[in-house]
């Protein structure tokens, strides 16, 4: 299995090209991180097809919002901090 890697410090920006069996197949990964090295985006790039997926936080770091696979998500809490719901909206962008 040969992997090519870009430069990978916490979570900055990097990118991964594997060339592996046929277990895996052919793949280009990147993300990217806000200052508080929280996930903010991904994409994954595999022959023509792309997976792409973001996601939103609030000052606390909780999860208010993330786009993946075509379908946003809405997270909403309660004064204690606990997850009250999950709105699931189709298509679109954060």
């Amino acid at each position: 299995m040969k992997f090519k890697v870009g430069h990978i410090l916490l979570f900055e920006p990097s990118s991964i090209a594997g060339d592996s069996s046929a277990i895996f197949e052919p793949c280009t990964d990147s993300c990217g991180c806000n200052a508080c090295n929280e996930l903010v985006c991904s994409r994954r790039d595999a022959e023509g097809a792309e997976k792409e997926f973001e996601y939103n936080y609030d000052d606390i770091g909780n999860r208010i919002a993330s786009f993946d696979l075509g379908t946003n998500r809405v997270y909403t809490a309660n004064d204690l901090n606990q997850c009250l719901e999950i709105s699931t909206h189709a298509d679109g962008t954060l």
